[in-house]
């Protein structure tokens, strides 16, 4: 889904310069106001740790990319090559943030927050239009209205992250445990696998 509005002080696609191949490089969608304002606002964040790159610029670099995945998400091309996108690829980019990397060890460590995370990110980008506009807000009447929109999308954000772990804790219960569909291997009553038995 594009996203057309952007902020009146700034273009959709920053100003080209060259590619410098040592850094990691966030590419997203110069097309999309929410994505073009949350790369900037990274980018402050990161300083000249990471590059930012609309895709409509470096496409042509990375051609194992299709454009309908540039579309749909950020990529995160690391300085050895390797990519990521979504949310990991989000959360690679914040963790070249001072005291920002939590989220990534979060993301690779805690059992359930991958996924969640990729869920809360695809919703997000579904409705990028409105998340827009909360993080917009009312930033050209002064900076406290640009704090408080941080505010507001960050407390969203949370609520989408509580409503997808709580759905994933409902579901738990009839696939993990003694009478779920995928009974835990310490699960009272069940013996050694049977696997190979003839059974």
């Amino acid at each position: 889904m594009h996203v057309q509005e952007t902020s009146q002080d700034q273009p959709a696609i920053a100003p080209e310069t060259p590619a410098t191949g040592s850094r990691p490089l966030l590419i997203y969608d110069g097309d999309c106001g929410f994505c073009f304002y949350w790369a900037r606002y990274w980018q402050k964040l990161t300083g000249d740790r990471v590059d930012s790159r609309p895709y409509q610029q470096v496409a042509a670099q990375y051609p194992e990319i299709s454009e309908a995945e540039f579309q749909r998400a950020v990529q995160h091309i690391a300085a050895d090559g390797r990519r990521a996108s979504a949310a990991e690829a989000s959360f690679l980019t914040l963790s070249h943030a001072p005291g920002k990397r939590f989220w990534l060890k979060l993301y690779r460590h805690v059992l359930g927050f991958a996924p969640n995370s990729e869920l809360a990110y695809a919703f997000i980008a579904a409705h990028r239009s409105a998340f827009y506009r909360i993080s917009l807000g009312a930033r050209t009447t002064s900076r406290r209205a640009t704090s408080s929109s941080h505010s507001l999308f960050l407390r969203l954000l949370g609520l989408v992250y509580l409503a997808a772990f709580v759905s994933f804790a409902v579901q738990a219960q009839g696939l993990i445990g003694s009478d779920g569909i995928l009974p835990s291997p310490n699960s009272p009553g069940r013996g050694p696998s049977t696997a190979g038995s003839g059974r």
